[in-house]
């Protein structure tokens, strides 16, 4: 298929996508500062953790399973938002809204987010394949066909268009 034809074909999946199922998070300096357990029922004992697949100076990310429904599986970015100052908490809600406005068959789908214990929990969809960084170390040294190459550039454009579309600025520091 020409790069136009893929670009018409993955526009029209994008066009028909459902509309975004995400709901939106909100948290104070209060909460985050409030450690002691709620009442109710925790929402991460909706999760089993497998393993961590992450570390970052905040957070971790985790591979969990839903033990609802032990086939689905997500990852919970976990960041310790009790030891940021007020400016990256705000930072951090601006992320989660950003998150749950993006709805693409290219970008990996944010699902909820909650606060525990001074943590904040973004939960998303699991990329079960990983990602280009990895498929590529693990061929190296043999290199993508080129179809394969062309297909991976145009649903990161694709993605990307979405990004821009709804005014966001994306930067790889």
């Amino acid at each position: 298929r020409s790069l136009e034809g893929r670009l018409r074909s993955v526009q029209n999946q994008t066009d028909n996508a459902a509309p975004p199922r995400a709901r939106g998070f909100e948290f104070s300096s209060h909460c985050v500062e409030r450690s002691r357990p709620q009442a109710s029922r925790k929402k991460m004992d909706q999760y089993r953790r497998i393993k961590i697949i992450g570390k970052g100076a905040f957070g971790s990310a985790i591979l969990v399973q839903a033990r609802a429904d032990p086939k689905k599986q997500f990852v919970i970015k976990e960041v310790d938002v009790s030891r940021l100052p007020a400016k990256e908490r705000e930072e951090a809600k601006k992320e989660i809204k950003l998150l749950a406005a993006f709805n693409h068959p290219n970008i990996v789908r944010y699902r909820d987010s909650f606060l525990e214990a001074g943590h904040l929990n973004i939960v998303m969809d699991y990329a079960e394949g990983g990602d280009l960084h990895n498929l590529l170390k693990q061929r190296m040294p043999k290199l993508l066909p080129e179809e394969q190459v062309l297909d991976y550039f145009v649903q990161l454009c694709l993605a990307m268009k979405h990004v821009h579309d709804r005014k966001v600025l994306h930067s790889i520091a």
